[in-house]
């Protein structure tokens, strides 16, 4: 038996592995994927495009008149932290700004300088019977990745109550303003409106306006002080007249701790104290005294060896401290 080679099969043709098809088939599903993805993106973003510049100044100005405050500070920019003097946003609320007893109205805005990333805008507007004008300052803010980009409020129309040590202790809208020691200051800005306002403490005073008009307190077209009210008023005349009550209980020329004395003819000698006119008072409140003058009491007596009383007028009048502690007020004398 002759050997014989066998022929072996031909090798079977190469073709793609079932990996290869997984891998093809994989990477064509993740790339359909992210072009749905980026066309979606896009046509959302062309669906929800960003206001312009000059439709973001007209939104922000709209709520303003609507006392939307929080929607109108959203559109502000944000201050970098390092900034010096940063203003407190107290006041910039709904609540202040929706109490106003006016807002805004009347409202225009006309073009200024329209850029790329840059605008600015003249706004008129009526408050309280005036007309009034500001410039707003927007700059076009960079959105991430897939956003849209927005214009923001670089420089926002408020006005600035500044508060110090020495200012009035008063509530705008029913909030009270910050208390400030020291040389420190708290800048508070305010959106324009009328604001109503009222002293902290009002048992004893008021401010000497009922309402507060931003846009005026920065130009000094108007200041708010405090004044004592008519209870404050009341309290001090009735003190003052008994004090001076208790002057004239004591029978002698010069009553102790009181602001009159008769002639010397009165040494020695009962006196009789009458009070013709009591004084009319007047106070400084931020000194913490009172004045009170034009007043008119009566010495009646009998020098020694006189056979007839005398009838001597002394002019009435006084000045002291005066002391409020809550809801009570003192006087001292002398």
């Amino acid at each position: 038996m002759t050997d014989r080679t066998v022929p072996h099969p031909p090798p079977a043709a190469s073709g793609p592995g079932p990996s290869k098809v997984l891998l093809w088939m994989l990477a064509g599903a993740f790339l359909s994927v992210v072009l749905t993805a980026v066309i979606s993106a896009v046509l959302m973003l062309s669906a929800g495009r960003t206001p312009s510049a000059r439709e973001t100044a007209e939104q922000y100005f709209a709520y303003i008149a609507a006392g939307e405050a929080s929607a109108a500070v959203e559109l502000h920019a944000p201050i970098p932290p390092e900034s010096r003097g940063q203003p407190d946003p107290l006041l910039l609320t709904d609540d202040v700004l929706g109490g106003a007893v006016e807002r805004i109205n009347d409202v225009e805005v006309r073009d200024g300088i329209l850029g790329d990333t840059y605008a600015t805008f003249d706004v008129h507007y009526k408050l309280g019977g005036e007309r009034y004008s500001a410039g707003l300052t927007l700059e076009r803010e960079q959105g991430a990745w897939l956003s849209p980009e927005r214009w923001m409020v670089t420089v926002p129309v408020t006005d600035t109550i500044i508060v110090t040590s020495s200012s009035p202790a008063y509530r705008v809208s029913g909030v009270e303003l910050p208390t400030v020691a020291g040389q420190a200051y708290v800048p508070l800005p305010l959106f324009p409106a009328v604001y109503p306002i009222e002293a902290a403490e009002s048992t004893f005073f008021q401010t000497d306006t009922d309402t507060l008009v931003s846009p005026t307190l920065l130009t000094g077209e108007q200041t708010v002080a405090l004044e004592p009210n008519e209870h404050f008023e009341r309290e001090l005349d009735r003190q003052i007249k008994v004090l001076l009550d208790a002057c004239a209980t004591q029978n002698t020329w010069r009553p102790e701790s009181c602001p009159v004395s008769a002639g010397l003819d009165a040494l020695g000698v009962p006196v009789v104290w009458t009070i013709e006119k009591y004084a009319d008072a007047e106070i400084d409140a931020d000194a913490g005294y009172f004045f009170a003058e034009g007043g008119e009491a009566t010495a009646t007596y009998t020098p020694e060896g006189a056979s007839a009383p005398v009838v001597e007028r002394v002019p009435l009048g006084l000045s002291g401290q005066f002391t409020i502690d809550g809801d009570s007020l003192s006087i001292t004398y002398p």
